[in-house]
């Protein structure tokens, strides 16, 4: 995975990650998307 520019980003997707969240590398612009998925299968919903 890439290192994201944003310090803080960083700081979050590493936070994500020791707390049991998969990273999934996406294109330039999917991300958004990968972290609505992720999300949605917190509350146990389907896309």
């Amino acid at each position: 995975m890439k290192k994201h520019p944003n310090k803080h980003i960083r700081e979050a997707i590493e936070y994500a990650i020791e707390n049991g969240w998969d990273v999934v590398d996406s294109g330039k612009s999917a991300h958004a998307k990968q972290i609505l998925r992720k999300v949605k299968q917190c509350h146990g919903d389907e896309l």
